[in-house]
């Protein structure tokens, strides 16, 4: 998968300080970034990424439970799309990737240290399958970049 510049933010901050995932059914937003009908089921991986002991950057990663069977039983799950494709059999084509600038949720604006309302950078993008251009990740993070001021 070539690179592009959510993987190459990702790659300058290092690992996740945490991460956190959780199974439920597919809300409306994630249904339309992913094309899954309301039922389906996900996989819902929080990871905030620190640099020197300060947090700047929250992404929320969704995956469709129907191509990842039993990723909720797993110790650890790759941080990179490609390496957990791989796990599975799936191979990997397009990605669509916006950046803009917005307010933050609430709870990620704390994690983030900023006030609610403050603009920070968002990253949206959306990975796709190589032959059947199905979702197989829709990756939504906010981004303070004074907390990555030191890169």
């Amino acid at each position: 998968m070539p690179s592009h510049p959510f993987s190459k933010l990702v790659q300058i901050c290092g690992q996740a300080h945490s991460a956190e995932i959780s199974e439920g059914v597919a809300n409306e937003r994630e249904c339309t970034r992913l094309r899954l009908l309301p039922d389906e089921r996900v996989y819902r991986i929080r990871r905030i990424r620190d640099r020197w002991g300060r947090a700047f950057l929250v992404e929320d990663v969704t995956l469709p439970a129907a191509l990842f069977p039993a990723l909720a039983d797993k110790r650890t799950v790759a941080d990179h799309i490609g390496t957990l494709a791989q796990e599975y059999g799936i191979p990997l084509g397009k990605v669509e990737e916006r950046i803009s600038m917005g307010a933050p949720p609430d709870a990620i604006a704390n994690a983030l240290r900023v006030a609610p309302g403050t603009s920070v950078i968002v990253l949206d993008r959306v990975v796709l399958m190589l032959d059947s251009f199905r979702p197989v990740e829709w990756r939504l993070a906010h981004c303070n970049p004074v907390g990555a001021s030191h890169l």
